[in-house]
């Protein structure tokens, strides 16, 4: 008989993006707040490493308004290439991602999940690799994965009247925390 999946909601989380700019320096806009639930399936005491949890699927959504960059200036160019400020369907970051069996992570301590993610209205593929860590308090998981913009259809944010433009390769960091379960 095959059991539910438990779902949990993250206690806390942060979506982070870095990328660099033209002229060498780099940037990175931060939401410490977003919404998460991840799917855990029940407790298999007969694996090797019980004490992991296995995640079967994740789900994020961030609002774009609560990005946070070092300034003003790239807050607004972040929110204004993300058309936030347009698009009412491009106002929250949003992915939902499942358990990729189809090639096993080496380390039991990581899952390959694959999904959609939602950036400025539009959706592509993703394939991530998250790490799981089992803590006292709380199950870790986080995931760093490379993008482009040009791929979501956003030009990437310029400043300075146009002088200081990020470049296209950014990075998105998600690091979620979801509260241990009386089982785990």
């Amino acid at each position: 008989m095959v059991q539910a999946h438990r779902d949990r909601v993250a206690s806390a989380g942060a979506f982070t993006i870095r990328g660099g700019t033209t002229v060498g320096k780099s940037w990175s806009c931060r939401a410490p707040n977003l919404l998460s639930r991840v799917a855990v399936a029940p407790p298999d005491h007969s694996r090797t490493r019980p004490e992991i949890p296995q995640i079967r699927g994740v789900m994020i959504h961030v609002p774009v308004s609560a990005l946070k960059c070092q300034n003003g200036m790239m807050e607004r160019a972040m929110r204004h290439a993300l058309r936030a400020d347009r698009d009412t369907a491009a106002q929250h970051i949003s992915g939902i991602f499942e358990i990729y069996d189809e090639v096993m992570p080496v380390d039991p301590r990581e899952a390959h999940l694959a999904g959609a993610l939602r950036v400025a209205g539009s959706h592509r593929n993703v394939f991530l690799r998250a790490s799981i860590e089992p803590r006292a308090d709380a199950l870790h998981v986080r995931s760093v994965v490379p993008l482009t913009l040009s791929s979501f259809g956003i030009e990437p944010p310029r400043v300075l009247f146009g002088a200081v433009r990020a470049r296209d390769a950014v990075t998105v960091e998600v690091e979620l925390k979801y509260p241990r379960q009386p089982d785990d």
